[in-house]
């Protein structure tokens, strides 16, 4: 079992970190993508949530690497690496992805939806199964990107992750201690240097929340390559966590630099607003919840409520997409309500989502990753992962 420092294997902060990251995305989409409030103050006020579904999704790919590094098993095959992660991604991704499809076929009025801007019910066959087997980033074109459960589209990006970890985990183990504070700097000066040569592309903007040229929106925000980096930069910091080298900071304090990138938003660049001026930010307070755990101190993260929902943190990331699809269709493309009326819609929302979610993880994810994820052979011979690991 690995420890550090005599610290515990599991990371229960950092489990309801993935919660607080959720909670981020749907009341994002939920206030915002969605355009529920009638045009006025409250409306433009909201559009400072817009970054909050960004800065989830890059700390999720950061910590996705960190805690898979943190929980490699010491004898770990690649085949059982690949056999873990399709048992956690692909059962939730199929029943959401078919809830998407119902959605589609009954409840959908045709014509863009409001929700992410241009989203129809209009796909294909091609973008079906591309959407289907999590390959959709790999296409330029939006359809593909977001064309049926639009959320996703981040486990298409972190599939081409997790094919590679076993590779890039053996090649990172093999960097020297006392260089692994180069190798992070020179990955996290990658993330900053990627949007630049987008900036040769031109043309119509991707939309209107999205005011850069869909060629650059696509590499900056949904190409596999360029998001690699922030998993490998997860990767190198819970290196430096294992050893011993990241320092002591309280959780609040390494808040500040993020808080000040979202108000400072509406002056970041598109092509780094999706996502290069976050990543690092996002990427200090990831070790730092971390080291709450590995000393022991007490945090409201690592307290049990919030553990079980981070642990159905993945279940809602990925249901809530097509309940609030539905929701818009259902309440009308174009209408809008006085705060009050969109406030309460969009907490019902964020309920009947959450209470999916648990659904989802208590009935279907578990029971299955527990039967499936590893040889009846290995269940004594290979140690469990933490439960931060199951939902990456």
């Amino acid at each position: 079992m690995k420890t550090l420092r005599g610290g515990p294997v599991n990371l229960p902060a950092l489990t309801g970190y993935r919660f607080i990251l959720a909670f981020m995305v749907i009341a994002a989409h939920g206030f915002y993508s969605a355009r529920l409030f009638e045009p006025g103050a409250t409306a433009d006020a909201l559009a400072i949530m817009a970054p909050l579904a960004i800065i989830a999704v890059s700390s999720f790919f950061i910590l996705s690497g960190f805690i898979l590094t943190w929980s490699a098993p010491e004898r770990d095959t690649t085949a059982r690496f690949y056999r873990r992660r399709f048992w956690k991604i692909f059962p939730n991704h199929v029943v959401t992805f078919g809830l998407m499809l119902l959605v589609f076929a009954f409840v959908a009025t045709g014509g863009p939806s409001p929700v992410y801007g241009f989203q129809d019910n209009l796909v294909n066959l091609p973008e079906t199964l591309t959407n289907l087997f999590l390959v959709q980033n790999w296409f330029y074109d939006a359809s593909h990107v977001t064309g049926v459960n639009s959320p996703a589209w981040s486990i298409s990006a972190e599939m081409f992750f997790y094919l590679l970890f076993p590779v890039i985990l053996v090649l990172v183990k093999k960097i020297r201690d006392n260089r692994l504070w180069l190798w992070t700097g020179l990955v996290a000066a990658l993330v900053l240097l990627a949007p630049l040569p987008t900036y040769a592309f031109t043309g119509p903007d991707y939309a209107a929340w999205a005011p850069l040229p869909e060629a650059q929106m696509w590499l900056v925000y949904a190409f596999p390559p360029v998001r690699l980096l922030e998993f490998v930069l997860g990767i190198l910091l819970a290196r430096l966590v294992q050893s011993n080298q990241w320092f002591t900071i309280k959780v609040r304090y390494a808040a500040i630099p993020l808080v000040v990138m979202v108000f400072a938003s509406p002056q970041i660049p598109p092509a780094y607003l999706f996502a290069a001026a976050f990543a690092l930010p996002c990427a200090l307070l990831i070790p730092t919840i971390a080291m709450v755990d590995i000393q022991g101190r007490r945090s409201w993260l690592a307290k049990p409520a919030m553990v079980a929902l981070g642990n159905a943190s993945f279940a809602l990331y990925l249901v809530h997409g097509p309940i609030l699809y539905a929701l818009r269709e259902l309440l009308g493309k174009t209408a809008t309500f006085d705060p009050g009326t969109a406030t309460a819609i969009v907490l019902a929302f964020m309920l009947v989502s959450q209470a999916a979610a648990f659904a989802l993880y208590r009935y279907w994810e578990m029971p299955l990753m527990r039967r499936f994820s590893r040889p009846r052979g290995a269940q004594r011979t290979v140690p469990a992962a933490p439960a931060g690991a199951l939902a990456t």
